[in-house]
């Protein structure tokens, strides 16, 4: 619920600003490294839809706040990931780790959710993971 109230309190300006650090961060690692570029252009993608989805899906960013804050949580995780596989020093471990993290990882509960029905009955209970 903090997360929506920071949302909420800066008008959705620091959705702006998530997307833009995650954008920044892949566009650099996929500029570098051009086998990250696939994985950047997905997490960008996902930090671009739960950016929307307080706007679009109102009726369920209650229900689905936990979700939601661990997907903003994993997107900027993976960004995170792929800019260090990035980085000057780093070795093809590196970037085996970053590609592997986030192929084994779900970064976005709430697409996946949605998409198998799984807030429309509005109950917390498929919330715990």
């Amino acid at each position: 619920m903090d997360v929506l109230r920071c949302i909420a309190k800066s008008n959705g300006a620091v959705l702006d600003a998530y997307v833009a650090s995650v954008r920044q961060k892949c566009d650099s690692a996929a500029r570098k490294v051009t086998s990250l570029a696939p994985l950047c252009t997905e997490v960008v993608q996902h930090a671009g839809y739960l950016a929307a989805f307080p706007q679009q899906q109102r009726a369920l960013v209650e229900v689905a706040a936990r979700d939601y804050s661990l997907s903003l949580s994993r997107v900027y995780l993976a960004a995170l990931m792929l800019d260090m596989a990035a980085w000057d020093e780093a070795d093809d471990g590196d970037r085996a780790a970053a590609v592997q993290w986030i192929r084994l990882n779900q970064l976005n509960l709430i697409k996946s959710r949605l998409e198998a029905n799984m807030y429309n009955d509005g109950s917390d209970s498929i919330l715990d993971l």
